[in-house]
């Protein structure tokens, strides 16, 4: 999912029509041809699909497609897929129907679309040779495209001119003039901003030996003050006993028949005493049992293992209404390029959580509010807030929920984040997400805290639940 997320970030760069849009349709071509060919057939085929899109409604792709060496790599898919059908038994380099019929369906788009159709010409042998065998549906589909080929002219392939070839010489020289002058400016941002971090460096140094000695000041001025204070308390001291003294010279000269009393000694009663949760546990949304496994941490279900890839969401079944409560949680196995890609979050307490679950989704995203690791943002309602650390496998990740006022703060390995939840006034859950086979998150500590420990923060952004 996240290669795919990255993919629509390029496609929205390209139709918000930015400056650069030869690069950019360069880089979205190459990011989805990725997903076509991956063997995941359910990324595959919608990846072919957001493809088909983007090539009806910007030229740029359509003219990256038959230039990028995409037909190259077509044809020699289709190149495996004929020498596999001409064999009397199935060989290792057949590639699947679904690649084949989602190549074909870009193919038939880039012909309705096009202005210049020539270069699929190279696909025109192949093509003949699959239309003899193979599924009904790919040879309709490549029927349909040498029909359009041969009602535009095109029956078999053709070299370009060498006019043609110097034109795409100069493109290619031209793309990458650009792209050379685009990294040298570059280059000369990064020294520029290496030349204002030292810039700031110097002066943070210059405030923080400010601020030593104005903390030194004022460390000696209340050294001082606590000296005048114990000399206070001495004073204060000798006084007390010599009144005892005198006290006892009267009683002495003169005894009475006081009633002795008996001092009762009250117990003290600590009133900021954290209280564990050693009762709640995890609830498992799959009645099937195949898409997850608890497992007992301390004779209690506060673990759970994805048994296949699929979108999982778990929560305790803890319905909190008031008090001040605080769930620390850790990730193994769900990292992607050095982040973890779960979250965590809170969901209302009213909503059941169906299996599968993915919580950025609807209705979910109305419900279900996540902390997400791979990017820091929380999102709820489909608003995404940005302001937190990534986190990755291993951290302590905890959420402090303090239902008497309404707010939600998330801290990582004991950290405070900036961003947090107001307006919480209804009963809610934890529970937390996860997606890939075999990986999961464990429970190491749900408690009740007596006063909260979140801190109002200088650079603190509010979402509103």
């Amino acid at each position: 999912m996240f290669v795919l997320s990255t993919t629509i970030l390029h496609v929205i760069g390209v139709r918000n029509s930015t400056d650069d849009t030869t690069i950019l349709a360069g880089a979205v071509t190459e990011s989805m041809i990725l997903n076509i060919f991956t063997s995941d057939e359910k990324q595959s085929k919608a990846a072919s699909i957001c493809l088909e899109g983007l090539i009806e409604e910007n030229e740029n792709i359509r003219n990256a497609l038959l230039t990028n060496g995409f037909l190259q790599k077509v044809q020699q898919t289709f190149t495996n897929q004929s020498s596999s059908s001409s064999s009397s038994s199935q060989t290792s380099n057949a590639s699947p129907n679904y690649l084949i019929s989602g190549l074909l369906d870009i193919i038939l788009k880039l012909l309705a679309t096009a202005d210049d159709l020539q270069p699929i010409s190279i696909l025109i042998p192949l093509l003949n040779e699959m239309k003899t065998a193979g599924e009904k549906n790919i040879k309709k589909k490549i029927e349909m495209l040498l029909a359009t080929l041969n009602a535009n002219g095109i029956n078999s392939p053709s070299s370009e001119s060498s006019n043609e070839k110097e034109s795409k010489i100069q493109q290619l020289e031209e793309s990458n003039r650009l792209k050379d002058e685009k990294f040298r400016q570059q280059e000369e941002q990064l020294k520029q901003n290496q030349e204002q971090l030292r810039q700031k460096d110097e002066q943070l140094r210059a405030q923080q030996e400010q601020t030593r000695a104005s903390n030194e000041k004022a460390r000696l001025s209340e050294q001082q003050k606590l000296q005048v204070q114990e000399q206070l308390r001495t004073k204060d001291a000798d006084i007390q006993r010599l009144q005892n003294e005198i006290n006892q010279l009267r009683q002495i000269q003169a005894p009475s028949s006081a009633t002795h009393s008996t001092q009762v000694i009250q117990p003290v009663v600590d009133r900021n005493a954290t209280i564990q949760d050693n009762k709640s546990e995890l609830e498992n949304p799959d009645p099937t049992g195949q898409g997850v496994r608890l497992e007992r941490i301390q004779d209690l279900n506060r673990k759970a293992v994805a048994l296949k890839q699929e979108y999982l969401s778990v929560s305790l079944n803890k319905v909190i209404k008031d008090g001040i409560h605080r769930i620390e949680v850790r990730f193994e196995k769900f990292n992607q390029y050095g982040f973890s890609v779960g979250s965590v979050g809170i969901v209302k307490a009213g909503y059941k959580i169906p299996y599968p679950c993915y919580p950025y989704g609807e209705p979910h995203a109305k419900n279900m509010l996540l902390y997400y690791g791979y990017y820091g943002n929380i999102y709820f309602k489909g608003i995404s807030t940005s302001g937190n650390v990534q986190f990755s496998d291993g951290q302590l990740i905890a959420m402090e929920l303090n239902a008497d006022v309404g707010t939600l703060h998330f801290f990582v390995d004991g950290i405070q984040q900036p961003v947090f939840v107001r307006g919480i006034k209804e009963a809610v859950k934890f529970y937390f997400y996860i997606f890939y086979q075999d990986s999961s998150f464990s429970i190491v500590s749900v408690k009740k805290l007596p006063v909260p420990t979140a801190k109002t923060l200088p650079n603190e952004k509010i979402v509103q639940w």
